[in-house]
């Protein structure tokens, strides 16, 4: 059985096994892959998201039902199917075991065909049966998390909050809408969401700032897009702004600001006054940047492809500049944010975050040296681990004199309906 992706262009099951099957293969992020869909975006995204999302449990039902696992094409096929009858209360399960089946029709043997169409038959007469034993396995299988995971959180944040914590990013996430002050307020755009027959609730962590968006929409078409009136983002990501305390007219390092929502509540607050140099270190990422710079009519913004450890060509050292304030918002593990990007948790193992832990160590040792007398830096990251929090920075701090602590923030996302993000406050004596 071969799937390409030029067959799979129109049907969005198809889709779906193509980016399933890559994913396997490669670990490649599935979220950039769904940029590519052409048809049925919202269905192909519920599915591919959701099967990364149960991964673990899934391959534990197929280990169940089959004295020996399918090649990783095959497997692609059967998750599909098995997610939509196991897992979504969208999905008829005579349909999506009919278009799953005729998928294996155009491109495998009769042998497979018959193999997927029984099995996925049985997943649909013994649907309750698989659902009650799913829930007597271990954690790891339950919830479908790695165990390193799962264990770490037991220890930091207790049984209780760790299966929260499993079950809160398990769901779903929604889409939320952050107003642009400087182009509207609250009242005024969900006036105009509401002439076009748009829901839209207002978050409970930012009831006056941010909008949960109803399901299904795409951004793009939502009124006020074109005019910079909103942009997506979570409002765990403006702690660290409001710790940092942007004040109108002042000098501000954005060292690490892709994807750029804190750049952009960082501008709002400089009211056209002052100025914000804003850094990445990739250039793809910059491109994304300057749309909503852009778009939202932000001013006094200056966006740059630098290295912020200043290790390969010191772009920061070359502006001659102090700044006032300085916002280090470094690369994570970012186990804060699996709700919305449920492919980390494959990705987590210590390894990776003692190199990551590095990199935020050389980016805080060089950004610290440009900030003033008296000036104020916040250190974020969107992690839950506290090797990379609280721990990270006391010894950090033992190093540095010149700096001190001053308050920090750290969000657990099942009580704030939030991704999970933590942020300190460092002043320069």
């Amino acid at each position: 059985m071969h799937v390409s992706k030029e067959q799979s262009k129109e049907n969005p099951r198809q889709q779906a096994v193509v980016i399933i099957h890559d994913w396997i293969q490669t670990h490649n992020f599935p979220d950039r892959t769904l940029n590519t869909v052409t048809s049925g975006h919202a269905f192909v995204m519920e599915i591919v998201l959701g099967i990364v999302r149960y991964h673990r449990t899934l391959s534990w039902i197929i280990g169940q039902m089959l004295a020996k696992t399918p090649r990783t094409e095959l497997v692609a096929v059967l998750e599909v199917g098995l997610y939509q009858i196991l897992f979504m209360d969208n999905a008829e399960d005579y349909a999506s075991i009919h278009e799953t089946v005729e998928l294996v029709k155009s491109t495998g043997s009769p042998q497979e065909v018959c193999f997927v169409n029984a099995l996925l038959r049985r997943a649909q007469r013994e649907k309750e049966e698989i659902k009650r034993s799913i829930k007597q396995q271990p954690i790891g299988i339950q919830y479908s998390y790695p165990d390193l995971l799962t264990r770490r959180w037991k220890d930091q944040f207790g049984e209780r909050n760790m299966r929260l914590l499993c079950e809160w990013n398990n769901r779903p996430a929604e889409t939320v809408l952050r107003i642009n002050r400087r182009r509207t307020n609250l009242s005024d755009f969900q006036t105009l969401l509401s002439a076009s027959n748009i829901t839209a609730q207002p978050h409970p962590f930012m009831p006056r700032e941010c909008l949960i968006l109803s399901r299904g929409l795409n951004v793009r078409n939502i009124p006020g897009y074109e005019e910079g009136m909103f942009y997506v983002q979570n409002p765990a990501t403006t702690v660290a702004v409001k710790l940092l305390d942007v004040q109108s007219g002042q000098t501000i390092l954005d060292a690490c600001a892709a994807p750029g929502g804190k750049m952009c509540v960082m501008a709002e607050r400089l009211q056209n006054q002052g100025q914000l140099i804003a850094l990445d270190l990739y250039e793809d990422r910059l491109a994304f940047l300057r749309n909503n710079v852009k778009r939202l009519r932000l001013e006094n913004v200056r966006v740059q492809q630098a290295d912020a450890t200043g290790q390969k060509d010191d772009f920061i050292k070359k502006l001659n500049l102090q700044f006032d304030r300085i916002l280090l918002d470094v690369p994570c593990t970012n186990t804060g944010v699996i709700r919305r990007r449920p492919d980390v948790r494959w990705r987590f193992s210590l390894k990776r975050m003692q190199g990551l832990m590095g990199i935020q160590k050389a980016l805080l040792n060089h950004t610290s040296t440009f900030l003033k007398s008296g000036g104020k830096l916040v250190y974020s990251t969107c992690s839950l681990e506290s090797e990379e929090n609280e721990e990270f920075i006391q010894g950090w701090l033992n190093e540095h004199p010149e700096l001190r602590f001053a308050k920090a923030k750290k969000i657990f996302p099942p009580r704030t309906s939030t991704d999970g993000a933590y942020a300190v406050l460092l002043e320069k004596k």
